[in-house]
């Protein structure tokens, strides 16, 4: 299977206002994808956001070749008001 060595893109942080969101279209249980050392379990179809300003890689060690749709938005108010107040708050300090 296909892999993406561990690396950091530090543009993508919410604090700098700018977010990575991830929409796996085509994915396998097999796929394994980690950010800050935490496997994620991104399910087809679904839209998650991961803080790509941390290490991250991916191992496929699935059959299939994974396909994902990734968005890089600008942090505007209607996309922060998607993300936990707390969450946003800690970034502020």
């Amino acid at each position: 299977g296909a892999r993406i060595q561990p690396h950091v893109d530090t543009d993508l942080d919410l604090g700098a206002g700018v977010v990575r969101l991830h929409l796996p279209i085509h994915t396998h249980e097999d796929v394994q994808f980690f950010i800050g050392g935490i496997r994620c379990g991104f399910g087809e179809g679904e839209l998650w956001y991961g803080d790509f300003s941390r290490t991250h890689h991916v191992l496929n060690a699935s059959p299939i070749t994974r396909v994902h749709l990734v968005l890089d938005a600008e942090l505007d108010p209607a996309l922060a008001a998607c993300f936990p107040e707390g969450y946003l708050r800690q970034l502020r300090r």
